[in-house]
């Protein structure tokens, strides 16, 4: 990571996204290289979750953000990216409470982010995308319910497009005028 991270510093990148880790020890591992090597450059990680309260690895999401967040003040949102929008609610409460007890023990006040998949599963026998009823109203509903979480930022990840990224901002600016 540490040679992308410098080609895209040295580019001018005015904040770094680490999306989709599956691993603790990784995000981890970039935490502390973001402190060492790049103490100015704020970025966020998201993590890739194989339910609703763990990492693909099994590492609990609220330890391995307070971990990231503990490691490295360049850190300014930690999220989940690549999920089902059913796992969002609790995802989204774990990274809430993980930022509020960093954010009460430090200056920094840390965000979470939230942005699912289009609700669509593979089927692997198949080797196709397997829609059902209701797909697209899961998504624009998980990241709504995400913002009324406190999400700081919201949108779609795998087979999300152009027309499912304008419904969930049509649904979340909805919120400003409700």
């Amino acid at each position: 990571h540490l040679e992308r991270m410098r080609a895209a510093v040295q580019a001018g990148a005015d904040l770094l996204a680490f999306e989709t880790f599956p691993k603790a020890e990784e995000a981890l591992a970039v935490a502390s290289m973001m402190e060492q090597y790049f103490p100015n450059t704020p970025a966020w990680m998201s993590f890739q979750c194989r339910d609703d309260e763990s990492i693909a690895d099994g590492t609990s999401i609220f330890s391995v953000a307070q971990g990231v967040l503990t490691r490295s003040s360049q850190i300014k949102a930690v999220g989940a990216n690549c999920i089902a929008p059913y796992l969002v609610s609790a995802l989204s409460r774990q990274l809430s409470e993980a930022c509020s007890s960093h954010s009460s023990s430090s200056a920094a006040t840390r965000q979470f982010i939230i942005y699912p998949n289009s609700g669509e599963e593979w089927d692997a026998e198949t080797r196709q995308w397997k829609i059902h009823d209701g797909t697209q109203s899961e998504l624009v509903m998980a990241c709504r319910q995400a913002v009324l979480q406190g999400a700081a930022a919201v949108g779609g990840c795998c087979r999300c497009g152009p027309e499912e990224i304008k419904r969930v901002s049509e649904s979340v600016k909805e919120l400003s005028t409700e």
